[in-house]
């Protein structure tokens, strides 16, 4: 007979750890990777985070570099986000919702209030559909429905999800060059004011070599 409660316990381990528990020392790569194998039961031997894996979110932009090889607690947090999002998302698909948070647009020394407060809502987002799923779990009277509904969630959020993200990378290119247009304009008109005043300064000298 399955045992709900079996399986309502071993789902707390999809919550993560508030991001105070993170120790606010630096950090040596293998102690990184220590603290994230215990936070990642549910991953796959093959998807476990490796040194490797860290380097290469760091070339692709996802990561800060780390500072004299030691990692900071921002990069512990958003190494945690990424090893889960992971499971949704490709690197590149992560990548641009970073810059759809706005990554871009602040210097990297400036970000940690921003990974921060990405963590915090991942934090409290993750948990909230764990309980949800937890209640779900605990009201099911026929399992093989439940799996079937979890299922079909987990197919139509990740296909919602791909679609909006990418509407919403379109919509940001769109402002962004919009901007970037609108500057153009700005200097167009900035060089006819120069211009004219050129023209103008011409004129009155003109006007003044007559009269002498």
């Amino acid at each position: 007979m399955l045992d709900k409660m079996e399986l309502i316990k071993k789902t707390e381990d999809l919550k993560i750890s508030d991001l105070s528990s993170f120790p606010s020392l630096s950090l040596y790569m293998d102690q990184v990777l220590e603290i994230l194998s215990q936070n990642s039961i549910f991953l796959a031997k093959e998807e476990k985070l490796t040194s490797a894996m860290v380097n290469n979110y760091i070339k692709e932009g996802l990561l800060p570099r780390a500072k004299g090889k030691k990692y900071s607690k921002q990069h512990v947090a958003l190494l945690t986000i990424i090893s889960r999002l992971k499971q949704v998302l490709s690197v590149k698909e992560i990548s641009s919702l970073m810059v759809l948070f706005g990554k871009e647009e602040i210097p990297q020394e400036k970000r940690e209030d921003l990974y921060d407060n990405i963590y915090l809502k991942f934090e409290n987002i993750l948990n909230k559909e764990t309980d949800a799923v937890q209640k779900k779990l605990n009201q099911a009277d026929d399992i093989n429905f439940l799996i079937l509904d979890l299922a079909i969630s987990s197919y139509v959020q990740k296909i919602v999800c791909e679609l909006v993200l990418k509407n919403a990378l379109l919509a940001k290119e769109e402002e962004k060059k919009i901007e970037e247009e609108e500057k153009e304009k700005e200097k167009e008109r900035e060089k006819k004011k120069e211009k004219e005043k050129e023209k103008q300064e011409k004129k009155e000298e003109k006007a003044k070599k007559k009269k002498e």
